[in-house]
């Protein structure tokens, strides 16, 4: 089992482990975890959204690469669960 030190000078992110470490229900953790990703991601992304106006800039168009990137080495860690290609293409076909 891992160790896990908390450090007195960051109390938020101490107190944060500690709720998520008293969280017991499995839907409820899924659920934050889902949350704080998207949160921590649509942060890291904002630099993006100032290049996305135009989709073509090179910065745009390599920063969607390292993104893309960076879910795949998540996927095959087992950190992120993959989407399968008949789910992701579906919600092109509802849209009709």
């Amino acid at each position: 089992m891992a160790t896990l030190t908390l450090n007195p000078d960051e109390p938020q992110k101490n107190d944060i482990l500690n709720f998520i470490y008293n969280i017991k229900d499995k839907a409820a953790l899924g659920a934050f975890y889902q949350l704080m990703k998207n949160q921590v991601t649509s942060k890291k992304h904002a630099a993006t959204q100032a290049v996305a106006d135009d989709g073509d800039s090179k910065e745009y168009i390599l920063a969607g690469i390292k993104h893309a990137c960076r879910d795949l080495k998540l996927i095959r860690e087992g950190k992120v669960r993959g989407v399968e290609v008949h789910e992701f293409l579906r919600q092109f076909d509802d849209e009709d």
